[in-house]
Parts: structure tokens; sequence; C-alpha cells
């Protein structure tokens, strides 16, 4: 419990996308940025599916965190 009192946020703060998103259908670019977990700032690129659909948006992503190599 202790460090969740210590570091109470997960924090991922977008800075640039790399590739196109499709005006329709789906697409899957790159989002470039900086995760913070438990104190300290790391960058990180992680894969995101966007489904555009009319009238809709949807954006996933799945990935793994590096957790014993950022430790």
């Amino acid at each position: 419990m202790y460090g969740k009192r210590r570091y109470p946020e997960i924090v991922f703060r977008p800075d640039r996308v790399e590739g196109q998103v499709a005006a329709v259908g789906v697409s899957t670019v790159q989002v470039h940025g900086i995760f913070a977990i438990h104190g300290a700032e790391h960058e990180i690129t992680i894969p995101v599916r966007v489904d555009i659909a009319p009238g809709h948006w949807t954006a996933t992503s799945q990935f793994a965190i590096p957790y014993v190599k950022w430790d």
C-alpha cells in the first residue's frame, strides 16, 4: 500500500504521432511521449489502433511496461 500513497498517479504525456490516420477505417500509428510512473519519467513509443467511422472514433493501445528495466 505504501507505493500507492507515495506515487498515486500514472501519467502518459504524448508529444508526437508518427504515421497517418485514414479519414475512415482502421489505421495504426505510433504515439511517442513521456510515461511517468513511480516518480520517474521515461520516454516511450506505443502503437495505437485508430478506428474512424461516421459519427465516432475509437483509439486503443496495448503495450508492456519494462518495469524491471525502469526500476
